[in-house]
């Protein structure tokens, strides 16, 4: 089972990106900490921005919650 970045976008279509294994999804997580503590450095945040992207991607490589998103993407 793909691991899933993104929503679907609202008309329709798959979820983009899929990832095809956790590294790639661990590559992800790690820029998008990046990216968020660098938002936050500008008000000295930038080590909560950092834990906030990588919660962010946290339930992302869970079973249940890809198992969830398959679902609700395919109407089921």
């Amino acid at each position: 089972m793909p691991f899933i970045a993104h929503s679907p976008p609202t008309s329709g279509g798959p979820p983009q990106p899929l990832f095809e294994d956790d590294g790639e999804v661990e590559a992800h997580a790690r820029a998008v900490a990046r990216l968020a503590g660098g938002f936050a450095e500008a008000f000295e945040s930038q080590r909560v921005a950092e834990w906030l992207g990588w919660w962010h991607d946290a339930g992302k490589v869970s079973p249940d919650v890809r198992a969830l998103s398959l679902c609700s993407q395919r109407a089921v």
